[in-house]
């Protein structure tokens, strides 16, 4: 083979792998990329609606994925999470504003508590309308089920920890909010998972609680 040959046999080659590569890593983490944008829209769109809920839906999901790393989760499994993380209350702009902006939860009748429930149904059922994002809807379905009924992905688990420490963290501060995931272990939340939540943050929230 003349030297000219080969010279165009190795420029044929290194475009095929660049182009190759261009395919299978750059395209789809640029996908990625915009996919999570987007979802970040969705979580700043229910933050503005609850204004109760500003700045939730980013430290959610970066818990749960220290948490989801923590138990072992592969990248896809812990991209899946955080997806499902930022996601997971959409449905409630299907609840009326005044019962969540308004009127704190002890004063809520029974019915009303039960409107409020369902927004993870809602959230579900949202998402299984986008064939992009209906592999996630199982795991909002059933963020707030017990940790123990049949079919709770680990994820939806991990995020019913997760929301139940950040809400509490918030409202009553770090100490009470961990005095809660440990009064709730083995009951409504998975203890396993709540043992990692405990591994994964700081110390230092105790001390300045």
């Amino acid at each position: 083979m003349s030297l000219g040959a080969i010279i165009v046999l190795a420029a044929i080659i290194g475009c095929s792998a660049l182009m190759l590569w261009i395919v299978l890593v750059v395209l789809p983490k640029r996908q990625q990329d915009q996919q999570t944008s987007l979802l970040k829209v969705f979580g700043a769109a229910v933050e503005l609606r609850f204004p109760g809920h500003e700045g939730m839906t980013d430290r959610v999901a970066n818990l749960c994925v220290e948490v989801g790393r923590e138990l072992g989760l592969c990248e896809q499994g812990l991209r899946q999470l955080e997806q499902a993380a930022r996601l997971r209350d959409i449905g409630l702009c299907a609840i009326p504003w005044k019962l969540v902006n308004e009127r704190p939860q002890s004063d809520w009748t029974q019915a009303e508590r039960a409107t409020y429930d369902r927004h993870s149904e809602v959230s579900g059922a949202m998402l299984e309308m986008v064939p992009s994002l209906s592999d996630l809807a199982a795991i909002v379905r059933h963020h707030h089920a017990p940790f123990n009924a049949a079919d709770v992905p680990l994820a939806a688990r991990i995020i019913a920890v997760v929301d139940t420490y950040v809400v509490c963290d918030r409202q009553q501060g770090s100490l009470v909010a961990r005095t809660l995931l440990d009064q709730q272990k083995g009951e409504a939340l998975d203890p396993h998972v709540v043992e990692a939540c405990f591994r994964v943050l700081p110390s230092d929230r105790v001390a300045s609680a």
